[in-house]
């Protein structure tokens, strides 16, 4: 896309200045490394917290990215932590997907980045025919794929 985080708007971030972005649904259920939740297509309105929850991509983002890789549950989960960890309060959604969806995040992935600070734990294994791929401004492949 050509942005770098830096220059991202805040604007439409949740917890940037226009903070009333509505809810939207997507499939990584769980909070990402700076607080923010996602939820499940299957959960409307109540986030793990009992609160109203935000995916963390969409239209509230300026730039939307997707980490894809085979199987959703190592390289492309991590990436997507370190992105949502990185972005601070730049306007960039992110996501990962798999070929193969359903797989589980490895221990070891996980186990990896809570060590660097970044808690993936409560992330979940989604197949690339759960998005639109016109959401997404960059689709980054984590291997190859």
């Amino acid at each position: 896309c050509g942005a770098s985080l830096s220059s991202v708007s805040q604007a439409g971030h949740p917890d940037g200045p226009a903070g009333s972005a509505p809810p939207l649904s997507g499939p990584h259920a769980g909070p990402d490394s700076m607080g923010n939740t996602c939820q499940s297509p299957s959960v409307l309105g109540d986030g793990l917290d009992g609160g109203m929850s935000y995916t963390t991509y969409g239209p509230q983002y300026a730039k939307n990215v997707m980490f894809l890789c085979n199987h959703n549950s190592c390289r492309s989960q991590m990436a997507d932590g370190w992105l949502r960890h990185l972005r601070g309060q730049a306007s960039v959604g992110v996501a990962s997907a798999g070929i193969v969806g359903g797989t589980a995040v490895k221990e070891g992935a996980i186990t990896v980045m809570k060590d660097a600070g970044v808690d993936i734990a409560a992330f979940t294994s989604d197949a690339m025919a759960d998005f639109r791929p016109e959401d997404f401004d960059v689709v980054i492949s984590c291997c190859g794929c």
